[in-house]
């Protein structure tokens, strides 16, 4: 009777081990990681866009206002950030408005304002088509043709900080239309033309974008 009972207890033994090692046939599934793909998207893109710029002295309120081209090339990189260049040059008639100054206002001024600019930018979507935008980087900013006396003219020009932001709304697959505010200059100075006052030089501009995807 022991002997059963000894037999018995071992081969109950030897069946639980069995179990917990799976010696007895049963499949276990292996665990098989989840790896999710990260992919990140490089989509450039070229814009042209038309508007003003100005350059003014805040103190003494003389101003240069003009129409002005803007040329964009640039890459977005993902679905939030992307790296543009900008070049943007006046065109037409230059309006100078004197200010306090003693000089004399003209609609027709011989002076050129050109910027040159590399700017990251943040964007997001919303409802699929429109895209708000903000901006930072850093820029060159000229104005040529300034008259200092009679005898001749000199050129003002200053590397510095620039910002905006914007709104662009695609129209159709991979085209849009854009509209910014971007500050080229806010400081003292320009290359002492004003040693003691602010001068900012900003523009607006409407324009429309290709992306090359």
């Amino acid at each position: 009777m022991n002997i059963y009972t000894s037999t018995a207890t071992a081969l109950l033994f030897a069946t639980t081990f069995s179990l917990a090692g799976n010696n007895v046939g049963i499949p276990i599934a292996p665990v098989v990681p989840i790896v999710e793909e990260f992919n990140i998207t490089y989509i450039p893109y070229f814009a042209l866009g038309y508007g003003s710029v100005s350059l003014r002295d805040d103190v003494s309120s003389e101003s240069f206002d003009s129409r002005a081209l803007n040329l964009t090339m640039g890459v977005d990189i993902g679905k939030y950030i992307g790296i543009e260049g900008r070049y943007r040059k006046s065109i037409g008639d230059m309006e100078y408005n004197r200010g306090d100054t003693g000089n004399k206002s003209s609609e027709d001024f011989p002076a050129i304002i050109e910027a040159y600019s590399l700017f990251a930018n943040i964007h997001t979507t919303i409802l699929d088509s429109l895209r708000p935008y903000l901006f930072v980087g850093v820029g060159y900013t000229e104005l040529d043709a300034v008259p200092l006396s009679e005898l001749g003219r000199a050129a003002r020009s200053e590397n510095s900080l620039q910002y905006g932001a914007g709104a662009m709304y695609t129209f159709v697959e991979n085209a849009s239309v854009f509209i910014d505010y971007t500050v080229l200059y806010d400081d003292e100075g320009f290359d002492g033309r004003a040693r003691n006052s602010t001068i900012t030089s900003d523009a607006i501009t409407i324009g429309v974008r290709y992306d090359f995807q």
